[in-house]
């Protein structure tokens, strides 16, 4: 998501990145960015405000989904659950049209029914390579937790200090 919000050009001397090959003697190359980078402290703050804000913008072509992006998006993790299969495809389609109104692209997508998956893979968002007949579904993480989607159940990872 970062690589998709455009820095103000105002601001793009402050993502100068020297480089110089190790043992090298020559001048050091100069990379300037144009969009967010992961590291900076800033990124996730203006990334989630430019979502926010193509929510806003096409909010009348898109009300439903535009609460959704404000509600349900954790800066790039969409999480939500629905009622039906026909849903979650019917909000993929209208959140992808709205996303990409704002210049935003969705890469990922997953789903805890085989048939979500598969009309997903429609658009290259579900994994080609899982087979949907004969494998489990996998288990993601997202925010710390992991997901077992085969099992639709959150899971979280402990580990158990012994005392002596």
């Amino acid at each position: 998501m970062f690589h998709q919000v455009k820095l103000p050009e105002e601001d793009q001397a402050a993502f100068r990145i020297l480089y110089r090959t190790p043992g090298s003697n020559s001048a050091p190359l100069t990379y300037q960015m144009t969009v967010h980078v992961f590291e900076a402290i800033s990124s996730p703050t203006s990334c989630l405000f430019a979502l926010n804000r193509t929510a806003d913008d096409y909010r009348s072509q898109f009300p439903d989904v535009a609460d959704s992006v404000r509600r349900n998006f954790y800066v790039d993790n969409y999480l939500d659950s629905f009622e039906s299969e026909d849903e979650v495809i019917k909000r993929f389609r209208e959140m992808k049209s709205l996303l990409q109104l704002g210049g935003f692209n969705l890469t990922k997508w997953t789903s805890s029914s085989r048939t979500v998956l598969a009309a997903l893979r429609e658009f290259g968002l579900a994994s080609p390579t899982l087979d949907l007949d004969l494998e489990k579904l996998p288990v993601e993480r997202t925010l710390g937790v992991m997901w077992d989607s085969e099992r639709d159940m959150l899971t979280f990872k402990i580990r158990s200090r012994q005392t002596t």
